[in-house]
């Protein structure tokens, strides 16, 4: 394929095939790559444009040699921060490595003309209103690594002063088409299944923990806008989030009232939580333009009506 304009890793994904869809409508010449371990299949839109091969292999660094895409959006990796601490090693492999194969490649492409990185609210620890030149302080392995990957981008950023490199911080990501078989990942999406399921959704730490949801359709708009920004310096940090705090009880009590579901506050806690994180989202207003227009009430109905469907 000539002229790849766009690369999505992680194209199987809950994000990223939505990020396909997105070039697809756009009439975008794109191509995605996963390796199925947690994404499926079913979920890729054109399986002409898509193969299956692990981003932290060397095989994958010697294709995307060959392949040099104007634009990379790099959405694989490991998204659990329960799962980076039963398993860092394998965290590091598929979030840290990934990252520097896909730069390893791309220092000889001269058609590259921006990556832009899925990166995490993990990376700031605990802390409201986050702002992107805010100290950092990742709790979990999944933030560190995060943040390792991050700099990486910004090391790659200044070899290649013609390339816009972005890393975008996602907050607490939900919509229809998230895993509801994944009870380790995506706070809205676990609670629903448990209150469809079972009929309780039982809450693993305190009720007055804050988070920042954004729907998919508005990450997904905020990549591609990153993308092909014109504003600001060849690399930038942006939060991409609603930018309202929300408390876990208010998610809890939405679906218990749309499901009939009951809640239980259970002692125990994920390992390496955040108590509270939120966003500050001027940055991406300012430069990106980003305005996500998701309202949480309305889009948990529809996810509600969605989940029944599919479990």
């Amino acid at each position: 394929m000539n002229k790849l304009d766009y690369l999505v890793t992680g194209a199987a994904g809950f994000i990223g095939s939505k990020v396909c869809q997105k070039l697809a409508i756009s009439q975008k010449n794109f191509f995605g790559v996963d390796d199925l371990s947690k994404g499926v299949i079913q979920n890729v839109i054109d399986k002409s444009r898509f193969l299956k091969i692990d981003c932290s292999s060397e095989e994958f660094e010697v294709w995307l040699d060959h392949k040099k895409p104007k634009h990379i959006i790099h959405l694989c990796g490991q998204s659990s921060g329960e799962r980076s601490h039963e398993d860092p090693t394998n965290d590091f492999l598929r979030n840290v490595l990934s990252t520097r194969r896909i730069l390893s490649s791309s220092k000889f492409n001269e058609d590259l003309k921006s990556i832009t990185f899925a990166s995490s609210m993990s990376v700031y620890g605990n802390k409201l209103n986050a702002h992107e030149n805010d100290k950092l302080n990742p709790i979990s392995w999944y933030g560190k690594h995060k943040l390792l990957s991050e700099n990486l981008i910004e090391h790659f950023s200044e070899i290649k002063k013609n390339v816009i490199c972005n890393s975008l911080r996602l907050f607490n990501v939900y919509g229809e088409g998230q895993d509801l078989q994944d009870l380790k990942q995506g706070m809205i999406s676990i609670f629903i299944t448990m209150a469809l399921i079972q009929n309780k959704i039982e809450v693993k730490g305190p009720s007055n923990r804050v988070r920042d949801f954004i729907h998919v359709n508005d990450v997904v708009d905020g990549l591609i806008k990153a993308s092909e920004r014109k504003k600001g310096s060849n690399y930038e940090v942006f939060n991409i989030a609603s930018g309202s705090s929300c408390e876990v009880k208010k998610i809890v009590e939405l679906i218990c009232e749309e499901t009939n579901a009951s809640s239980e506050y259970k002692k125990i806690r994920t390992p390496l939580d955040q108590d509270f994180c939120s966003a500050d989202i001027k940055k991406s207003f300012e430069m990106l333009d980003f305005k996500p227009n998701r309202i949480l009430g309305s889009e948990l109905k529809k996810m509600i009506v969605w989940a029944k469907q599919t479990l």
